[in-house]
């Protein structure tokens, strides 16, 4: 795994400035390093709440790719619900906290299951297609909604499925999560890795080429509002949940792509029609050698 030297925190370590160092030049952000390792850009969203400065309107695109690129894998959301289900035995009758529910997917199947679902979005667009949708989805962070002492303890489970990249402050984030759940509650993520095998490859090209080849990396960091901030080491998200004060009981790595294999491939190519010719070969190896790409990490509060 790569540790790199103990961090005091990813929150701390992203406010060093005078501890970071450029460590990938891309053509829309820098990405910096900081001394124990740490890659992210410099880029925080607007905290919900505040006047955006250009607000955005839920266009027929932006549904477009929630209905079929966000909320295109029925089977991941199913993967999903699964992990859920072993670790509390049944969603039924479970206070559920979704972080970032995107399209919007996962709720409404645990819904369905019996649990009472309740989503957090910062993303106006998001928040509003999830409220179309019928689903109960508050504009706010974890940070923001922990800060309410009725939310303090009332979720059996909490998951962040393709969140912690997104967060401006992970350590936070996750300090509210473990705020949120109750004694014995359980918090389920999964985030893109930095040991994983995309990063490597994306580094490992950025690095032959002398910093000219950078698209591998420019699907792994953004600097746009709910863009990717940071990308984590496995040990670092364990490091993370712990100094949340969780015990974490499983973390791996695995193989898992968040959309069609049709939207990374358009982004590498810079072609719709190439993108589509090679798509099935990509997912033919990809289904045969899985290359491990992210971390899933579950963890629990406590018992008093």
């Amino acid at each position: 795994m790569d540790a790199g030297p103990a961090m005091a925190g990813i929150d701390e370590e992203k406010r060093d400035v005078a501890g970071r160092v450029p460590a990938f030049e891309l053509p829309a952000c820098t990405v910096y390093r900081s001394r124990s390792g740490l890659t992210f850009t410099d880029h925080l969203d607007p905290e919900p709440g505040l006047v955006d400065a250009e607000p955005r309107a839920l266009t027929e695109q932006h549904r477009r790719y929630l209905r079929e690129q966000l909320g295109a894998d029925a089977g991941r959301v199913e993967r999903q619900l699964a992990l859920i289900e072993r670790e509390l035995g049944s969603l039924g009758g479970c206070a559920l906290l979704d972080l970032g529910p995107g399209a919007g997917g996962l709720m409404l199947r645990a819904q369905q299951r019996g649990a009472r679902a309740t989503g957090l979005e910062p993303d106006m667009r998001n928040l509003r297609y999830a409220r179309e949708r019928g689903l109960t989805v508050h504009h706010a962070t974890a940070e923001q909604h922990a800060r309410a002492d009725a939310h303090t303890g009332r979720y059996d489970a909490i998951t962040l499925w393709d969140v912690l990249e997104h967060v401006n402050q992970p350590d936070a984030t996750l300090a509210a999560c473990a705020r949120l759940l109750r004694p014995g509650g359980v918090l389920l993520l999964d985030t893109p890795c930095r040991d994983g095998a995309f990063h490597r490859l994306g580094e490992l090209a950025y690095r032959a080429t002398g910093g000219r080849y950078t698209r591998l990396l420019e699907l792994l960091y953004a600097a746009h509002d709910y863009g990717h901030k940071q990308i984590l080491s496995s040990s670092e998200v364990q490091a993370a949940l712990e100094r949340a004060g969780l015990c974490v009981t499983s973390l791996k790595t695995f193989h898992e792509l968040a959309l069609p294999h049709e939207s990374y491939l358009t982004r590498l190519t810079r072609s719709e029609s190439a993108a589509r010719a090679i798509a099935p070969f990509t997912r033919a190896v990809l289904g045969v050698a899985g290359p491990h790409n992210k971390v899933l990490a579950i963890a629990r509060r406590s018992q008093p």
